[in-house]
Parts: structure tokens; C-alpha cells; sequence
């Protein structure tokens, strides 16, 4: 049931108009659905973003304001500053859940960090409160 919720609220989404919007699909019985173009890691410390316009999936770390990106068709890279983006508060993606960006990008989270990769070329990266890598 909450599948097919979930189904309409992104059907109702592209319908009007707002073609940006990602579904973070969840896992387990008792998930629920939600779309958006940023989230948040369970601790909140990592804060993720999809940036459209640039194809870029990036993600930083409140604790140190290390960035991690990765471009749709390019390689994944890393910063120890996040200007010019912003990282914005969203919603959680909670600890073995993924987020897609249909045909572009995927991220996942897990106790030991996040995760993203670009389905184009799979690249990406792993993002932590101690440490990152690319690929």
C-alpha cells in the first residue's frame, strides 16, 4: 500500500511540473517514502544535495566541512571547503535506505557513512565524519 503511495505522489510531482524531484527509496516495512533534493545522514553530520543544473551529487560533513562530489559524466572529487554550494537540512536517509535520482545518480547510507556513484560511469564516493574516497 505504502508503495503504491508512493508511486502517486511521484506520478502527482512530474505531473506538476516539478520534474526535479527524487524519490529516496526506502527499506522495511515500516519506511515511508519521500522526495526531495537534499538529505541528511541519521546523525545529521552528512548533508547531501543534487544539483540539477550542474549534474553534480555532492556531500559534506558538518564536523569538518569536507565536500564530496561526483558529476554525471565525470570524476568523483573532494574539498575542504563547500563554497560556493550550499547544503541545506532534508530529509533523512536513514541507515541502509537509497536515494536515486532517476537514471543519474545513486546514493546510499549506512552506519559507516554515505555513498553516492553516478550511473554513468560509476564513479563516486564514500563520505564520513573521519575520512572520504573517491573512484
Amino acid at each position: 500500500m505504502r508503495r503504491i503511495a508512493l508511486v502517486v505522489a511521484v506520478l502527482g510531482a512530474l505531473a506538476a511540473g516539478t520534474a526535479d524531484a527524487r524519490v529516496a527509496v526506502q527499506a522495511g516495512p515500516a519506511a515511508v517514502g519521500w522526495t526531495s533534493n537534499v538529505f541528511v545522514s541519521p546523525t545529521r553530520n552528512i548533508h547531501c544535495r543534487y544539483f540539477p543544473g550542474k549534474k553534480l551529487m555532492a556531500c559534506t560533513t558538518q564536523n569538518d566541512d569536507f565536500m564530496t562530489a561526483v558529476t554525471l559524466w565525470g570524476k568523483a572529487y573532494h574539498r575542504q571547503y563547500t563554497y560556493p554550494f550550499s547544503f541545506p537540512d532534508g530529509p533523512r536517509l536513514e541507515y541502509g535506505d537509497t536515494w536515486k535520482a532517476s537514471g543519474r545518480f545513486k546514493c546510499w547510507s549506512k552506519t559507516s557513512g554515505m555513498t553516492c556513484e553516478s550511473l554513468k560511469t560509476s564513479h563516486g564516493f564514500f563520505i564520513n565524519r573521519d575520512s572520504y574516497d573517491t573512484w
